[in-house]
Formats: structure tokens, C-alpha cells, sequence
């Protein structure tokens, strides 16, 4: 009864305390678990503001070798919407869109205070010339148009082309250059075949849609891939990460006591239940404030992208219960193995089983987020330690909402399970915490399970 009592409450709040105290309140931990989520946000918000916003700019002409003449004045256009000298030739009410798919803010970036000419060769023995004027600077990119043999080569259609840039162009502007390019041989090609390229261009654009999912109840509901996909998982992991990190904390701490015979001291203070309890509740704060820190993380990104309204409020109510739960499943596991051995090398026979236990949400995720309502979603639901990392998985993916029966069905046999598992491991940590020399085998901790 000491275990409930006042005093013996006391006792388990001074161990929780402690091991939160000695975990969080280290210069390791605040590096590797706090700091990381916090640089990572101060990351994305710096970085854009220190780094350049694009290569040096060009000085030069581009050279265009083509039979036709037909490349070089579009090549011209594009290359002065690109550096922002004049607005886009258009063709129709299309050009806002064509203007965003050639011209748009990164490409600017590109070529921003650039000074580019374009000129014409249609004799391709000017390309020795143009090269040599390559090599001295005078140029900055050599284009040559090759043509399909014929007759007539300056009217025979277009097959290839090579672009040619000094060693030290940035890939940036290698790779717009290579892009304005072809789209200008795709428009000569075009306008070669009496085709309007806007017209085209506009007719290929998908039109807006939107995907609604039936629902059994006859009400339409819409579908978002981001929700049915992203969403689940970055729950899932952020449960994942957060129990399976605390856990750990708890299982090297009580081997670390184990060995050091510092379990001894403290046993002569506190029964083996209560410093079980303590341990177990200390490293469940820990685990809380990974939640918040990444969690912090994950919800500015989200604040960040305006996608807010993907993560309801009682997804977050069901995540801070399962969270519970999935923690207090694996922590009483990995208490109950660290009572069990002195060193981690021995912890490593008896930890297989619980990882892969803990494996099995990974692989379950995608089959999961497919079919949340489907028959292995449900049953692996009600098969614990599985039961809170699958139903986070169902309940944060599922644009038809889980059956409400499911969710309470698998916080009360979830919590059964937790309880029963807390025990379990209680009776192998009573009798494990004063064992020393070599690990007990599987059979033994059964005997220890039914010893009274």
C-alpha cells in the first residue's frame, strides 16, 4: 500500500522529477532534440535572407546558328521577358498563363542585371567564328540549330540542337538558357506548321478540378491528397519519434543505474514499483517536450503553407490520448529489458522483438493510408502495441471519419493493454532491478511474470 500512499506518491513524483531533470536539463539533449527543431525553423526564415538571390549576371551576346533564321528572334524574346527588358509576345488570352510557365520568378532571379544581345548566323561555317568569340569572352552561349537533310536545309525541319557556355556559366543559367532554347524551336516548329503555339498551350492546360469522395451516409466530402497522405504520416512519426527517443532515454538510464549499483542506493529508499513508476512518468515529460518541439515545428510549417485546416482539433485531442498510450506500451517493454541486464550488449537479444514490433507501423503505413477503413486497418487497430500508431494512422487519413465505436473501442482496450503491459513489466522489474551477472533467457522472465 506504500505505493499509493501519500509518501509513497512523493517518492515517485521526486524520481520522475529527477529523471527529467537529468535528461532535459543537459547540454546534449538541448543540442540534439531541442535546438535541432528550433535551428531548423530560424533555417528556413535566415536563410532565404543571406544567401544571393541569384548567379552573377551576363554580359554578352548569344550566338544562334540557324539555317532558317527562324530561332534567333524568338530566342530574343524570351531571353528579354526572362531578364524583365519587356513583356512577353502573346498570341492570344492565354499569356498570363504562358507567361508563367517561361518567364517566372526564379528565371528572373537567373539572368536579374543581365545585358544580353542575340544575334543571327544562318551560314553554319560562322561557327568557328562564334566559338572563337566563346573563348575570348566576347560571347556567352553558342546555339546551333541542326536541321534534317533535304533539299532545302534552311526550310527542312529542325532535329536537334547544341548549346554551348563557357566553364564557368552557373548551372542555373545553363539549364534556363537550354530551356528558352527549346521552347523558342518548339514555337518555330509550331507556327512551321500553321498551329497557333497559345491556342495549343491553352487547349493542353487541364482545367481546374476538384476530387469529392462519396461518403456512406450519401454526403460528399472533398478529397485532398495531402490529408489522405502527408498528414497521417507526419502524425505517425512524430509518435514514433517522440516514444521510441524517451524510451530509449528510459532503458539506458535504468541499465546504466543497474551496472553502477546506483539502483542499489536508491532501492534502499524507494520499493521497486515506485521507482519503476518515477522512471517511467520522468521520461514521460521528456517525451512531452519532444512532442512540442517538433510538433512546434511541424505546426509553423503548416501555419507557413496556410494548410492549418488540414489537422482538425480533436485529430490533436486523439494524438495527445494515443501518445499516452504508445508511450506508456513501449516504455513499460524497454523498463522491463533494462531491469532484466547490465550492459546494452545483453539488452540487445531481449530488444529485437520490441523493434520489430515497432518496424510494423512503418510498413503498415502506406497499405493504411490507402484503406483506413479497410480489414488490416481495423484489426491491427485492436492488436497492441500497434493499436495507437494505426489508429493515428486511420483517424488523421480517413476522409470518411472512423467509426466512432473503433476510436472508443481502442482507447478502452488500449488502455487495458497499457495497464496489463505496466504490469507485466512490473513483475519482471521487481525482480530483474536486484539481479546481476547474466541475462536471464525468455523462459526465465516468464518465471519471473508468475512469481508471487
Amino acid at each position: 500500500m506504500s505505493g499509493i500512499s501519500p509518501r509513497g506518491l512523493s517518492r515517485v513524483a521526486s524520481v520522475a522529477w529527477r529523471e527529467f531533470r537529468q535528461t532535459v536539463m543537459t547540454k546534449a539533449f538541448l543540442l540534439s532534440v531541442v535546438a535541432v527543431p528550433i535551428l531548423g525553423g530560424l533555417a528556413l526564415v535566415v536563410i532565404p535572407l543571406v544567401l544571393p538571390e541569384g548567379p552573377p549576371p551576363l554580359r554578352g551576346e548569344v550566338v544562334v546558328i540557324d539555317p532558317g533564321g527562324e530561332v534567333g528572334g524568338r530566342v530574343r524574346s524570351r531571353l528579354e521577358d526572362a531578364m524583365g527588358a519587356s513583356p512577353p509576345a502573346t498570341g492570344g488570352a492565354t499569356a498570363p498563363n504562358l507567361l508563367e510557365e517561361l518567364v517566372d520568378d526564379a528565371e528572373r532571379q537567373v539572368l536579374a542585371g543581365s545585358t544580353l544581345t542575340v544575334r543571327t548566323e544562318t551560314d553554319p561555317a560562322a561557327t568557328d567564328a562564334a566559338k572563337q568569340a566563346l573563348r575570348e569572352r566576347r560571347a556567352v552561349a553558342v546555339i546551333e540549330v541542326a536541321r534534317a537533310s533535304g533539299d532545302s536545309p534552311a526550310s527542312a525541319e529542325i532535329s536537334s540542337f547544341v548549346i554551348t557556355v563557357p566553364s564557368e556559366m552557373p548551372a542555373r543559367q545553363v539549364v534556363l538558357l537550354q530551356r528558352i532554347a527549346s521552347d523558342a524551336i518548339v514555337e518555330a516548329e509550331v507556327d512551321r506548321a500553321g498551329e497557333d503555339l497559345y491556342r495549343l498551350r491553352d487547349l493542353l492546360d487541364p482545367p481546374p478540378s476538384r476530387t469529392m469522395r462519396l461518403a456512406e451516409g450519401g454526403q460528399e466530402n472533398p478529397e485532398r491528397i495531402e490529408a489522405k497522405v502527408l498528414i497521417p504520416m507526419g502524425f505517425m512519426m512524430l509518435l514514433w519519434i517522440s516514444v521510441i527517443t524517451s524510451a530509449n532515454y528510459l532503458l539506458m538510464s535504468t541499465i546504466e543505474e543497474k551496472s553502477n549499483r546506483v539502483m542499489e542506493v536508491l532501492l534502499s529508499a524507494i520499493s521497486p514499483m515506485q521507482l519503476m513508476a518515477g522512471k517511467i512518468l520522468g521520461y514521460a515529460m521528456v517525451g512531452a517536450v519532444l512532442v512540442l518541439a517538433y510538433g512546434g515545428l511541424a505546426f509553423a510549417g503548416l501555419v507557413a503553407l496556410a494548410l492549418l485546416d488540414l489537422v482538425p482539433l480533436g485529430d490533436l485531442a486523439l494524438f495527445a490520448v494515443y501518445f499516452v498510450m504508445a508511450y506508456f506500451m513501449i516504455a513499460a517493454m524497454l523498463a522491463a529489458v533494462g531491469s532484466a541486464v547490465t550492459e546494452l550488449r545483453d539488452a540487445q537479444s531481449l530488444m529485437g522483438p520490441v523493434m520489430l514490433v515497432m518496424v510494423v507501423p512503418l510498413v503498415l503505413w502506406l497499405p493504411i493510408s490507402e484503406d483506413p477503413n479497410g480489414v488490416l486497418a481495423v484489426v491491427a487497430s485492436f492488436v497492441p502495441p500497434l493499436t495507437p500508431f494505426v489508429m493515428i494512422l486511420r483517424t488523421t487519413g480517413s476522409a470518411e471519419q472512423v467509426a466512432l465505436w473503433q476510436i472508443a473501442l481502442s482507447i478502452l482496450w488500449g488502455a487495458a493493454a497499457t495497464v496489463g503491459m505496466v504490469w507485466i513489466a512490473a513483475r519482471i522489474f521487481r525482480v530483474g532491478v536486484l539481479m546481476q551477472g547474466k541475462p536471464p533467457s525468455p523462459i526465465e522472465l516468464l518465471r519471473w511474470i508468475r512469481r508471487t
